[in-house]
Parts: C-alpha cells; sequence; structure tokens
C-alpha cells in the first residue's frame, strides 16, 4: 500500500495510506506530489516564510497582553499538554506556563521581563528571552514537565542549571534520540529526568544524553491504576491488542525516524489482518489520534479489515475524561499486546501481558528482545511469534526474557515518587 500526501494549503500536509484518500478528498484536502514537498525552494525559502508569518500573526491576534508582573510561586509547571502533573499536584499552588505559541492565550509584560528581552536579543531568540525572563519574575524553587523532549525546556534547564531545580517526567519511549546528531544530542539538557525504566538509563547512557535518570515508572500508567485498581477487571475479552501508531500524521519529510513508522506499520498491519483471516483471533485496536485524524484513522481501519470482526478503541485528549484511559483498559482485557516500539508496549508489562513488538529494523532504541521480538517483515516469521506467544505461558515467557525487574517500565508508583521529590524539594 502506497503511502500519499494531502494538503488543504500547502504549508499543513499529512501523511496516510492511500486507502484514506476518499476521507481526505471529501474534507477539500488536496492530494500533494512528494516531490513538490522535497523540491529545496518551497521547503526552505518560500514554504518557511509564509509558516512563520502565519505563525506569529495568528499569535499577535488572539493572544491577551497582561502589563503587569505574574504571582510569586514555588512551582512552575512547564507545557501541560495533557494535565497530567496539573491532575496530580491539584492540591498544590502552582503557576501553569505554556510556551506552545499555538495555544498561549496571555503574555505578561513588565519592565523587568522588557529590559531583559531587549539586553539578551541577539543571544537567544524571542520566546526564550520571554520565557527565561518570565521564570525569573515568578521565581520559583521547581520547574516540571511531563514534555521531556521539549527543546524549549532543555534550554530552559541549562540556562537555570544550579539556580533553580527542573524536573523532567518522561512522557514516552525516547527511540527517536539515536537518530539525532551529536550536537543535537548535545542540546538535550534536563538537571533531573524521572525515567520510565532501567532500559533508558542504559540507552541515555549509550546515546551521552545528559539527563540524569532517575527509574520512577509511567505516570500516565500510575494514574490509571490508581484510578481504577478496584475497578480492573482482567477477565480476557480480546485475543490480540493492537497499539496503534499514527496512521494518518503531519509530513515531517526532514526527519527520517518518523517517516519510518508509517510504511513499517503497514506491513505490520498486512501481516496481522493475513493472521486473523487464517486464525479468526480477536482484535481490538487502541487508535492515537485525535480530532480528524482520528476520524480518518477510524475510517481507514475499517475499511482495511473490511469482512474482519474488529473493535476499535478512542481515547479522551485530557485526563480528567474517563475515556483517557481506554487503552490501557483494552490492554488489561487482552492476552496478547502487539506493536511497533510504543510506551504503552511497555506499560503492558506492569500488567503481566505477554507482549510482541514488531521491528524488523533491528534497532537498538526499546528493551524488546526474544520471545517478545518479531524482528523479520516476513508473515511466516510473525505467524510463528504470535502462535508461539498464545502457546507460551507467562511464567515461561518471563523466564525466556530473563528481565530485571524494572527494566522494561518501572513498578513503583510514579505519583508518590513526584510528591516524595516534592517534599525534599
Amino acid at each position: 500500500m502506497k503511502i500519499s500526501y494531502f494538503s488543504k494549503n500547502k504549508f499543513e500536509i499529512y501523511q496516510a495510506p492511500d486507502l484514506i484518500e476518499p476521507f481526505f478528498l471529501s474534507k477539500n484536502f488536496q492530494k500533494i506530489d512528494l516531490n513538490k514537498i522535497n523540491n529545496p525552494i518551497n521547503k526552505n525559502i518560500f514554504t518557511k516564510l509564509l509558516n512563520r508569518f502565519v505563525y506569529y500573526y495568528k499569535f499577535f491576534k488572539k493572544v491577551k497582553l497582561l502589563f503587569r508582573s505574574p504571582k510569586k510561586n514555588k512551582i512552575i509547571i512547564f507545557d501541560d499538554l495533557g494535565n497530567e502533573i496539573s491532575f496530580i499536584l491539584k492540591k498544590e499552588n502552582y503557576f501553569l506556563l505554556n510556551p506552545r505559541i499555538n495555544s498561549m492565550k496571555e503574555v505578561f509584560l513588565n519592565y523587568k521581563i522588557l529590559i531583559f528581552i531587549l539586553f539578551n536579543i541577539f543571544k537567544r531568540n524571542l520566546k526564550i528571552n520571554y520565557l527565561i525572563a518570565l521564570i525569573n519574575e515568578i521565581d520559583p524553587k521547581l520547574v516540571i514537565t511531563f514534555i521531556d523532549n521539549s527543546q524549549d525546556f532543555h534550554k530552559l534547564s541549562k540556562y537555570f542549571d544550579k539556580k533553580k531545580d527542573f524536573l523532567a517526567v518522561q512522557n514516552a519511549n525516547r527511540g527517536d534520540y539515536s537518530f539525532l546528531k551529536e550536537k543535537q544530542k548535545k542540546n538535550v539538557h534536563i538537571q533531573k529526568l524521572f525515567c520510565l525504566g532501567e532500559f533508558d538509563v542504559e540507552f541515555f547512557k549509550r546515546n551521552f544524553i545528559n539527563n540524569n535518570p532517575i527509574v520512577s515508572g509511567s505516570l500516565k500508567n500510575s494514574i490509571f491504576f490508581n484510578k481504577y485498581k478496584k475497578e480492573i477487571n482482567e477477565k480476557i475479552v480480546f485475543d490480540i491488542c493492537l497499539i496503534g501508531k499514527n496512521i494518518v500524521k503531519k509530513g515531517n519529510t526532514d526527519l527520517t525516524y518518523e517517516n519510518s513508522i508509517l510504511p513499517k506499520s503497514m506491513i505490520l498491519l498486512n501481516n496481522l489482518k493475513k493472521y486473523l483471516l487464517n486464525t479468526n483471533k480477536s482484535l481490538v485496536i487502541c487508535c492515537k489520534n485525535y480530532g480528524f485524524k482520528l476520524e480518518a484513522e477510524k475510517y481507514f481501519y475499517k475499511k482495511f479489515f473490511e469482512n474482519i470482526k474488529i473493535s476499535i478503541s478512542t481515547n479522551a485528549e485530557n485526563i480528567s475524561d474517563d475515556n483517557y484511559f481506554n487503552s490501557y483498559k483494552n490492554l488489561v482485557k487482552s492476552e496478547v499486546i502487539i506493536g511497533l516500539p510504543s510506551t504503552l508496549l511497555r506499560e503492558a508489562f506492569f500488567y503481566k501481558k505477554k507482549i510482541l513488538c514488531f521491528d524488523y529494523l533491528n534497532l537498538d532504541n526499546h528493551p524488546f528482545r526474544s520471545i517478545s521480538l518479531c524482528n523479520k517483515s516476513d508473515y511466516q516469521s510473525f505467524d510463528q511469534k504470535l502462535n508461539l506467544l498464545f502457546k507460551t505461558n507467562y511464567e515461561d515467557y518471563l523466564k525466556e526474557l530473563n528481565y530485571p525487574n524494572n527494566y522494561v517500565i518501572g513498578k513503583m508508583n510514579t505519583i508518590n515518587e513526584i510528591k516524595s521529590f516534592l517534599e525534599i524539594n
């Protein structure tokens, strides 16, 4: 199946399997020629300049300017995109700092902030200067984020090193770090990182990532488990749970790692479809997208698995919505969890699930190996691996892997780890 590119305005481009083409055309998108996307003139000059202009025009049109100082606070929550940190710190007093231009609602401006920006205008970009000045005005003891791969956070962490405490909680598997160039790796700076598992400590060290990792488990999983542990029903409903990757995604034609995900997903899906037709196993698919991209994904899965009975699971965007955790609920109710390398695939270990990671490129940026890894793209290998998992009991599965206890995912209560850190600091 071919990969196609679609756009409404030639500035925001989406990448998707061509099976979704009717859906995009019905939404007034146009199919775009990949060669035109990769044209150096279009990509590096015209598109970037116009994107930048539209970006800032929309920003200044909607943002509210506050000509006063922000209130002092001991804690800043930086970029709380899914409200996970604010959810667990709801009893604390904190300042919520949103660094995203497209969703920033207000900008504080006073004499000190303006002077700092003007005096440092040639040292750093406007946004970073503003964020540094704003943090100085709020004067926190701790800046905490769940967006651990934020370049803005890395720059701020480096600037405030030994001046203010910066803590990042690992949000996701960071396999993309292995594709960074040496200069990009040096730009990753986190004073302290609460990471998912012991694998991450090894991985970051191997890739010379400066983030001082401490194994603390998964925050999302910890919130789910603490919230629903009395309601969790481990009765098996589905044979297979597929952890979906973004079938519809922005066309990042400069990112080799990102652009490899969709072709790998299609090979996995083709193998899985054939397996289901041969075995009549039940399947639940956990979607990852939201909004119109989610609509497109559901359209794709229904077309792709036509005449095969499947269940499609979707998640809410905000943690306060019970549907935010639907993927975890379906994971618990499934016997075997499969997918490309992902965080949720790792979190399945917490619930004593048999996992099959599909990675025929044999990358070393995830912890799966042996019986938990399908490292060939052909159907016969896929079929053999899945059949082996269904025949193997969980105790034998663990013996085969021989993982240390917290290697794939830390088993500790991440919420308590964060709260304990706050008490100490």
